[in-house]
């Protein structure tokens, strides 16, 4: 479930919306490290470890076992180097308690294999038109693909064009 960069700023107000969706059977959220006001923003990194890892700690308390996949965005956001803040942001989320990253926009193999290498936790990347194939991210060590939007965007796209079609044909054919 995405639970975008958790609908507060306070702990005990993000830890009550996934503790929520535990009870609805959610088993996982994602978690961002950016917010949406006008434009798309980094949070600080330590601000959004130390929500993170009091988050966490009211998960314990009241025994909510959630996957916390967090999604750092300095690739999304085209930060000047975004390999370089993904990695300090990555290990001060690991050492917060977050259980996955995810590294949406990043596309490059080498920096994959540098975000892979860069911690124990499982890594999800974002499809993009030059990630590498299935085959190499996995030898990678990715875990997981989000498509995202992209592939609900396309079918839609489609399904405009074959409507549209079919209304100028005042036909059916086109659709077999």
């Amino acid at each position: 479930m995405d639970l975008e960069s958790g609908y507060s700023r306070k702990s005990t107000e993000i830890a009550d919306h996934i503790k929520r969706l535990a009870d609805l059977g959610v088993v996982g959220v994602n978690f961002e490290d950016s917010v949406l006001v006008s434009d798309r923003n980094l949070l600080d990194a330590s601000d959004f470890a130390k929500i993170l890892t009091e988050v966490n700690n009211i998960l314990q308390k009241g025994n909510i076992d959630v996957f916390i996949n967090v999604r750092t965005d300095s690739f999304l956001l085209g930060h000047s180097n975004a390999i370089n803040e993904s990695k300090r942001r990555i290990a001060l989320y690991e050492s917060a308690g977050a259980d996955g990253i995810f590294t949406p926009c990043i596309q490059n193999r080498t920096d994959i294999e540098d975000i892979v290498g860069s911690t124990n936790l499982p890594i999800n990347v974002l499809c993009m038109p030059d990630l590498p194939d299935f085959d190499t991210l996995n030898e990678l060590g990715v875990k997981r693909i989000s498509m995202g939007n992209f592939l609900f965007d396309r079918m839609y796209s489609m399904y405009e064009e074959s409507t549209a079609l079919l209304l100028s044909q005042r036909s059916f054919k086109s659709v077999f």
